[in-house]
C-alpha cells in the first residue's frame, strides 16, 4: 500500500522517505476513502502516516484538516503539510488507562496541544478574552508544559459506551459529549453558511461556570482554530452561589426553589438580587435576609418611592399630565449630570461584564433624583407663591429621570421598566429604543398623560419579623 500510494502522489520519493521511516503504511489524502483505509490499517496493527495534499478542495473539517488522529493500541502519525519536519511530529500514543495490564483501546483525539502556543499568544494579545482576570491566569497556568495537559480525546468506543452521537467517519465510535456539545455554539446559529452565523458569531459572548473553564477556554478555541474560525469575543466566567455559607446541594436540602421565590417576592425582585448581589466571577452567599434587605432598600424605598412620589405629585399638581419645564438651575443640572454618568458607566460596566457595577451606577442616579426631590420640595413649593413656578420644572425633571431609568433597567427589570413607561404615557418607548442615544436627556414630551398606579415594588418583612 505504501508504494502504491506513493507512486500516485506528486511527492518526491525522498520527501516520502523522510516521513515514513517509522510507518508501515503511508496514505496521501485522508478524506473519504483515505480516511477509511487509514482506520482499517490502524486496526490491523499497522503504524500509519497520513499526509494531506495541501490546497485540496471541499469544506474544512477537523478530520480533513488533519487535526484528528486515531491512537491507543496503534500508532498513528499525521502531517497537514509536506513542509513540516519529522522532528516536529509527535508520537500520538494515547492510553485510556494508567494500568499497564489493561487492554489499550483506540480512540480519536484532537491535536489540541499543537495549538497551545498559539492560544497563549492569543490570550496575551487579547487580555480581556477570558474574564475576570483570575480565570485568564488560571488558563495560562494550565497551558504551561509542566501542567501535563494533553490532547482532547473526542470519542468513546461503542464497546464501552453505546449511547451518544456516532462519529460521521467511523460507526464504531460515539462522540465525546464535550466535543459534540461545544459544536452546538456554531450549528445553533447556522454554521457554516447561515445568515445568523455571519451576523452573530463575530459578536458572540460565552457565559460559563468556573468548573467548565477548561473545555471552553482551552479545547474550544483550539477546535475553532482547527477549522479556521475565530474564537468568541469573550469567555465570561461566573462563580457559584452558596446558601447561608454552605454549598448548594440536594443532599443538604438547601436549594432555593425559584417558583417559591416568585410567589413570595416576584421574579423581577429575585432576579435583581441575584444580579446585584454577585460580583461577577466571584462566589456569593444567598440568605433570605439579604434578599429582603436588598428589595426594600433598592426597589421599594429608592426606585419604587421615586415612581410613586413623582406620579402622585404629577397627578396632584399638574392634573396627571407631564408639565412643560421652566427655567432650569444647578439642581436640575446635577440630575442631568447624574444620568449622563449613569449611561456612560452602565455601558462601560456591561461591556466589561460587571453587571453589579452597572446596576450600582443606575441606582446612584435614582438616588440622586430622590435627593433632588427632597431639596426642591414640590409639595411645599406648590403652596408657596414665590416658589410655585418651580414645580413644573421639578416634576418634568423627575418624569424624565424615570424615563431614562426605565431604559437603563429594561435588560434587568423588563416588567418594571415597561410599567414605568406605561405610567409615563409612553408604552412603546422600549420597543425600538437603542442606547445610549435613547437615554439622551430631554426626550420626554410635555402633555403626556400619566397614571399613578400601585406601588411598583412593595416592601417585605423578614420571615422572623412577620
Amino acid at each position: 500500500m505504501s508504494g502504491e500510494n506513493a507512486a500516485s502522489s506528486p511527492l518526491r520519493a525522498e520527501s516520502i522517505a523522510k516521513w515514513d521511516r517509522d510507518a508501515d503504511v503511508v496514505i496521501v489524502g485522508y478524506g473519504g476513502a483515505g480516511a477509511c483505509a487509514a482506520i482499517e490499517a490502524a486496526r490491523a496493527g499497522a503504524s500509519v502516516l497520513l499526509l494531506e495534499r495541501a490546497g485540496g478542495g471541499g469544506g474544512t473539517t477537523a478530520m480533513s484538516a488533519g487535526h484528528l488522529y486515531l491512537g491507543g493500541g496503534t500508532r498513528v502519525q499525521k502531517a497537514t503539510g509536506y513542509e513540516d519536519s519529522p522532528e516536529n511530529m509527535r508520537d500520538y500514543l494515547m492510553q485510556c488507562s494508567d494500568d499497564p495490564d489493561e487492554e489499550k483501546v483506540e480512540i480519536y483525539c484532537n491535536n489540541s496541544v499543537e495549538h497551545f502556543e498559539w492560544l497563549v499568544g492569543y490570550i496575551d494579545a487579547h487580555p480581556d478574552f477570558i474574564r475576570p482576570e483570575r480565570y485568564r491566569n488560571e488558563v495560562l497556568s494550565m497551558l504551561r508544559e509542566e501542567s501535563g495537559l494533553g490532547d482532547l480525546c473526542i470519542s468513546r468506543p461503542k464497546t464501552r459506551l453505546e449511547w451518544g452521537i456516532e462519529l460521521p467517519f467511523d460507526e464504531n465510535y460515539v462522540c465525546y459529549v464535550w466535543f459534540d456539545a461545544l459544536i452546538n455554539y456554531l450549528t445553533a446559529i447556522g454554521y457554516p453558511d447561515g445568515d445568523d452565523f455571519a451576523l452573530f458569531w463575530g459578536a458572540s459572548q460565552h457565559l460559563v461556570a468556573k468548573d467548565i473553564l477548561k473545555p471552553h477556554a482551552i479545547f474550544w478555541p483550539t477546535m475553532l482554530r482547527a477549522i479556521g474560525i475565530e474564537p468568541p469575543s469573550h469567555i465570561n466566567v461566573h462563580g457559584y452561589w452558596s446558601v447561608d455559607g454552605r454549598k448548594i446541594s440536594k443532599s443538604l436540602g438547601n436549594t432555593i426553589p425559584p417558583l417559591s421565590m416568585r410567589d413570595r417576592y416576584g421574579f423581577e425582585a429575585f432576579r435583581y438580587f441575584l444580579l446585584r448581589g454577585m460580583s461577577f466571577g466571584l462566589d456569593a452567599n444567598f440568605t433570605e435576609e439579604a434578599l429582603v434587605a436588598r428589595i426594600n432598600a433598592d426597589l421599594a424605598n429608592n426606585l419604587g418611592n421615586l415612581v410613586s412620589r413623582t406620579l402622585n405629585m404629577t397627578d396632584r399638581f399638574a392634573g396627571g399630565v407631564v408639565p412643560a419645564p421652566g427655567d432650569e438651575g444647578e439642581l436640575e443640572q446635577a440630575v442631568q449630570d447624574a444620568f449622563a454618568q449613569a449611561v456612560t458607566a452602565t455601558d462601560h460596566h456591561m461591556d466589561a461584564m460587571e453587571i453589579h457595577r452597572a446596576l450600582e451606577a443606575i441606582f446612584k442616579a435614582v438616588d440622586a433624583t430622590n435627593q433632588y426631590l427632597e431639596k426642591r420640595e414640590p409639595w411645599k413649593a406648590a403652596k408657596d407663591p414665590s416658589r410655585a413656578d418651580t414645580v413644573p420644572t421639578t416634576l418634568h425633571t423627575c418624569c424624565e429621570a424615570l424615563r431614562i431609568t426605565a431604559l437603563l433597567l429594561a435588560p434587568f427589570l423588563p416588567e418594571a421598566a415597561q410599567e414605568i413607561c406605561s405610567r409615563l404615557g409612553i408604552p412603546d418607548a422600549l420597543e425600538d429604543a437603542r442606547l445610549p442615544e435613547a437615554a439622551a436627556w430631554g426626550r420626554l414630551s410635555p402633555g403626556l398623560t400619566t397614571t399613578k398606579g400601585e406601588p411598583l415594588f412593595p416592601r417585605h418583612e423578614r420571615e422572623s419579623e412577620s
